[in-house]
C-alpha cells in the first residue's frame, strides 16, 4: 500500500498534473494519507485474523482433549467398547431450516449446530438433523437447560427393517417421534440405542451449547447405561471445561 501511495503521487507528477492541473500540496497529501490507512487497515485485519485463527485452533484442539478423554472415561465406568460411542459439542446458530411441509426453500430459525464430532470409529454417520429445542434428547436439554437422557431401542428396533413408510412415521405417537419430521427419522431412528445432551453452561448460569453422548445401536447393550449418575458427572465436568472455548468454534457440518 504504501508503493501505490508513492505510485498515485508519482504519476500526478509524472503526468504534469501537479502544475498544468494545479492540484494542491493538501490533495496529495490526504492521497498518501489514504492509502498508508488503508495499508495500515489490512495489516491490522491480516494480524486479527491471524490471531483469531490461532486461538480457533488451540480451542478446537482443547475441546477435542477434553471430550475425547470424556469418552474414553464414560466406556470405562460403563464397561463398553469405546468403538460404539460418540461425543459431540453443538451452539446455537441461526440457518435456513426447511421442513417436510414446506414448499419454499425454508426460513432462517435458530438451532443448534455440530463444532465438535468425535468417535473412534466413524459410524454411524452424522444424521444431517436441524436440531431445534423440540427435537430430540439435544433439542429439550437446549430448550429446558436440564441434563436429558433418552433410550431409543424401541425405535431403532421397530426400524432395524425395511424403511417405514410415512403412514407408519404418523401412527407413531409424539413420544415415539421425539419431534423429528419424517426424513430425519428414517436418517436417525436405526443407529442409537442411547442418547445423553447436557447443557454446556456460562459462568452466569446461561446456555452456550449442548454435549451429548450416544450409544450405537451395534454395542449391543439391552439396558441403560448413560443414564447412571457416573456418566451425568463425567459429561457435566467435561462440559464446565469446554465452556469457554465453544465460541471460537465453527460448524463442521
Amino acid at each position: 500500500m504504501g508503493i501505490l501511495a508513492g505510485l498515485a503521487v508519482g504519476t500526478l507528477v509524472a503526468a504534469g498534473e501537479y502544475e498544468t492541473f494545479k492540484v494542491s500540496k493538501t490533495v496529495l497529501f490526504w492521497v498518501t494519507v489514504s492509502f498508508a490507512a488503508a495499508s495500515a487497515a489490512a495489516n491490522g485485519l491480516s494480524v486479527w485474523g491471524n490471531f483469531r485463527g490461532w486461538a480457533r485452533t488451540r480451542a478446537e484442539v482443547r475441546v477435542q482433549l477434553a471430550l475425547t478423554q470424556c469418552l474414553v472415561a464414560v466406556a470405562k465406568e460403563i464397561g463398553v467398547d469405546p468403538d460404539h460411542l460418540g461425543v459431540s459439542a453443538y451452539i446455537p446458530a441461526v440457518r435456513w431450516v426447511k421442513s417436510d411441509a414446506s414448499v419454499f426453500l425454508g426460513l432462517p430459525a435458530e438451532v443448534l449446530v455440530r463444532v465438535v464430532r468425535f468417535r473412534l470409529q466413524d459410524v454411524p454417520q452424522p444424521s444431517r438433523v436441524a436440531r431445534t429445542r423440540s427435537k430430540g434428547a439435544v433439542g429439550e436439554c437446549w430448550a429446558t437447560s436440564r441434563t436429558i437422557h433418552r433410550p431409543w431401542r424401541q425405535q431403532a428396533v421397530q426400524h432395524s427393517g425395511a424403511s417405514m413408510t410415512r403412514q407408519q412415521f404418523d401412527q407413531l405417537s409424539a413420544h415415539l417421534r421425539d419431534g423429528f419430521e419424517y426424513a430425519e427419522y428414517l436418517r436417525i431412528a436405526h443407529k442409537y440405542s442411547e442418547v445423553l445432551a447436557v447443557p454446556v453452561l456460562s459462568e452466569a448460569g446461561d446456555l452456550v451449547g449442548v454435549l451429548s453422548l450416544d450409544l450405537a445401536m451395534g454395542a449391543n447393550v439391552q439396558r441403560d447405561v448413560l443414564s447412571t449418575s457416573a456418566v451425568d458427572g463425567i459429561a457435566s465436568v467435561t462440559a464446565t471445561i469446554v465452556r469457554d472455548d465453544l465460541k471460537h468454534l465453527f460448524p463442521i457440518e
